[in-house]
């Protein structure tokens, strides 16, 4: 059986992709034939700090996608008061 190439994933972070911050990554495996399927970043505590900082840049900022009005009043509706 030939071995595929192993795709390597970013994190999606303010509509960039980018590696983990620590640099870590996990493999995503085949669970029907244990093969490693690709290879992904592994967030941290940072990378996660940073996706939720930028969420509302990132709804802004999204190329090419309607984000329309129900999105955007449950955007709304999640956004911390105050």
């Amino acid at each position: 059986m030939a071995t595929a190439a192993i795709d390597h994933k970013k994190l999606l972070i303010n509509n960039d992709w980018r590696d983990a911050a620590g640099g870590k990554t996990m493999d995503v495996v085949n669970p029907a034939t244990e093969e490693v399927i690709a290879t992904v970043a592994s967030a941290d505590k940072s990378d996660v700090d940073d996706a939720v900082a930028a969420r509302p840049r990132g709804a802004e900022r999204a190329v090419g996608h309607d984000v329309g009005p129900r999105a955007r009043t449950r955007s709304s509706a999640s956004s911390p008061i105050g």
